[in-house]
C-alpha cells in the first residue's frame, strides 16, 4: 500500500521529530507535511517547513473545513491543511506528521479518503525527561532548561496516567529507547500494512499499563 499517511505521536521528548526525519531520509517517498503558521518567519534554517499565513486566512481555513488539525501555543496558530495532505499524496509520496494526542484525534476525526496509520512512541519518563533537558540547554540557561523540562515533564506524567483510556488512537505503539530500532521496527510494520492495520488490543493494554505505572512512579517520586 502507498496510498496512506503517517502520523508520529508521542509525549514531549520521546523522539517524535528525530525519529520522522529518519524515515524520511531512508525511505524518500516520506514528505514532512508542513504546517500552516501565523509566526512570523524567523530565518533559523526551519521557515521552509512551514506555510505563512495571516491570522485572518488561518480562521478562514477553519471556517471552511480546510483544517484537519490545529492549535494554538504561546499565541502563534499551528494546523495542519487538507491541500498541504492532498499536495503530497498527488505527488506519488506519503505525507509524514508529527503530532501530540489532541493533534491525532482531531485529524482521525475526519473522513479522508486515505487511511490513516498512526504510530504511537514510547520510552520511560526519565528517558523522555533527559532528552528534554538536552533539547532546552542549547538555547536556554541551565536553570531555565530545568525548569522548562519540568513543566514539559509534568505533562507527559498527565499523558500517560490517561494512556489506556487514548489507545484507541492509535495503531501501533512503538518503544523508541534506540533510534535505529524505533525506526527499523516502524519501517518493518509498514512493509506488511496490508495485513495487519493495527496491534491487538491486548497488546497495546499491556504495554499502556507498563506507561500508566511509570507515570505513577514518576508522580509520586516527584
Amino acid at each position: 500500500m502507498t496510498d496512506f499517511i503517517l502520523i508520529i505521536a508521542g509525549v514531549s521528548g520521546v523522539g517524535k521529530t528525530t525519529v520522522a526525519s529518519e524515515l524520511a531520509l531512508r525511505n524518500p517517498s516520506f514528505k514532512m507535511s508542513r504546517s500552516h503558521t501565523t509566526r512570523a518567519k524567523r530565518g533559523d534554517g526551519r521557515d521552509s517547513e512551514y506555510i505563512y499565513v495571516t491570522e485572518e486566512e488561518f480562521s478562514s481555513l477553519i471556517a471552511k473545513g480546510e483544517m484537519l488539525e490545529y492549535t494554538k501555543y504561546s499565541g502563534t496558530l499551528y494546523g495542519t491543511s487538507k491541500r498541504e495532505i492532498y499536495s503530497i499524496l498527488d505527488s506519488g509520496n506519503i505525507p509524514l506528521l508529527v503530532l501530540d494526542y489532541n493533534g491525532v484525534r482531531s485529524f482521525k476525526a475526519h473522513s479522508l479518503p486515505y487511511p490513516v496509520i498512526c504510530v504511537y512512541l514510547y520510552a520511560s519518563l526519565d528517558t523522555a525527561r533527559e532528552r528534554l533537558v538536552s533539547r532546552h540547554k542549547s538555547s536556554l540557561s541551565q536553570g531555565d532548561a530545568k525548569a522548562a523540562s519540568d513543566k514539559r515533564h509534568l505533562v507527559n506524567i498527565e499523558d500517560y496516567l490517561d494512556i489506556k483510556s487514548r489507545i484507541d488512537s492509535f495503531d501501533f505503539l512503538v518503544e523508541n529507547s534506540n533510534l535505529d530500532g524505533a525506526v527499523e521496527e516502524i519501517l518493518s510494520i509498514l512493509s506488511n500494512i496490508d495485513k495487519v492495520r493495527s496491534q491487538p488490543v491486548e497488546y497495546k493494554l499491556g504495554i499502556a499499563e507498563k506507561l500508566y505505572a511509570d507515570a505513577l512512579k514518576s508522580k509520586d517520586f516527584d
